[in-house]
């Protein structure tokens, strides 16, 4: 059902009711990327809410490589984490080890 402004409610009602039965186990970054799909799903259909926001739209590039490097520095301290007896029995993962991580994070 959606409102005289085009939103639709029923999927906004059942969305943020989630969201509070779950609001606890969220990480910040991860409630950012729920808050930032409810708002791409709000303005889908409403030029004038797009117009408004374009300019921020257009940001999204610098915050997608801030999301990058998040996972990054992530996999870093992941990979920092495990001991290095642990480590010395894992079967080889090619392409993916902390030279290749800071090789990334460091250009």
């Amino acid at each position: 059902m959606k409102n005289r402004y085009g939103v639709d409610v029923a999927y906004f009602r059942k969305e943020l009711t989630k969201l509070a039965r779950d609001l606890d186990n969220y990480t910040p970054m991860e409630l950012a990327r729920y808050f930032e799909t409810l708002s791409d799903v709000a303005t889908e259909e409403s030029p004038i809410v797009l117009q408004r926001i374009k300019p921020v739209q257009e940001k999204r590039p610098a915050k997608r490589i801030e999301l990058l490097e998040y996972v990054g520095k992530a996999l870093r301290e992941y990979i920092d984490a495990i001991p290095q007896e642990t480590v010395a029995d894992f079967p080889a993962m090619p392409g993916i080890d902390r030279d290749f991580v800071d090789s990334i994070l460091d250009t």
